[in-house]
């Protein structure tokens, strides 16, 4: 299946719902980092992550989910998602520590934040972060919704990993609008052990809508019995791209200062840059580098 992401909406508009496959991305992702097991899976629940809390930004808009822990495997995660669906990341695991395959990704400890870039230039950037009270990053960025954005939510992700490769990975996202009563509010939050039991019936299913459907239909001690509509209005596909390019590059070994630059040349007589999210390698040989310098010293 595709990776994309389907939008919902009920009627009235009150409540929406994302449903958002991932697999072939987050493996393609998985193998460009060299990464198995649990490392893997934590890329696609940090990736889903970012890409569900990119599902309602606005056009020029770009949010920058990192999770850093302290007591998981996983030191830190950082990913770069953008309401057209394109997502980068990486994670840093935790160095001269043995775990063992269940060992906790996440952990307990550490904090989740949330920035959001505006797409008008001069306008702050929105950062918004939550304690990683739980190994659960579904929890926890239920929590963040609640708290930053007061957002009644339910969100499950999945990433499933078996003989080395990613073989599903998606997520499902039930939020409250502003529209929503007290009661859709709480319906809202009650679906989180719902949606636990359903995910991989959704992600797997050839006709989510129906699955959709069924699963927002199932009465709960909020709102027992109602059946609601649930509409698509929008699908769109996700893809991993990178912004890296030499002139990125070049500009941030200008801003690394002359010191720095003189300090590559006289040692290798190069300098080389990987870009931590694709892994693209950057080789300046010493003509360039030394153009570089010229260009550091005369902005001072």
């Amino acid at each position: 299946m595709a990776s994309e992401w389907i939008k919902y909406l009920s009627n009235p508009g009150s409540i929406r719902v994302v449903v958002l496959h991932a697999t072939e991305l987050v493996d393609e992702m998985a193998k460009l980092h060299a990464l198995s097991g649990g490392y893997a899976r934590a890329m696609g629940e940090a990736t889903v992550a970012a890409l569900m809390l990119a599902t309602y930004a606005k056009p020029g808009e770009k949010v920058n989910l990192q999770v850093q822990g302290s007591a998981g495997r996983v030191a830190q995660a950082l990913v770069d998602a953008s309401p057209d669906g394109k997502v980068r990341g990486y994670l840093i695991a935790r160095e001269s520590a043995e775990f063992a395959e269940d060992a906790p990704l996440w952990g307990d400890q550490g904090f989740v934040s949330v920035l959001r870039t505006k797409g008008t230039e001069g306008r702050q950037p929105y950062v918004g972060t939550v304690p990683l009270v739980s190994d659960d990053l579904s929890r926890v960025l239920e929590r963040y919704w609640a708290l930053s954005e007061q957002l009644p939510t339910s969100l499950e992700i999945l990433v499933r990993v078996e003989s080395g490769r990613v073989t599903l990975a998606g997520g499902i996202l039930i939020q409250a609008l502003g529209e929503a009563d007290e009661q859709e509010r709480r319906w809202v939050e009650s679906r989180s052990p719902l949606l636990r039991q359903e995910i991989a019936a959704v992600l797997e299913s050839p006709d989510p809508a129906r699955e959709v459907t069924r699963v927002m239909c199932v009465p709960s001690g909020a709102v027992p019995g109602e059946k609601r509509e649930f509409l698509e209005i929008g699908r769109d596909p996700l893809r991993f791209e990178c912004q890296c390019s030499w002139d990125r590059v070049e500009r941030a070994l200008v801003l690394a200062g002359v010191d720095e630059l003189r300090h590559s040349l006289e040692r290798e007589g190069f300098a080389e840059v990987s870009c931590d999210f694709c892994t693209r390698h950057y080789h300046i040989a010493s003509d360039r580098l030394k153009e570089l310098i010229q260009i550091a010293e005369s902005r001072g």
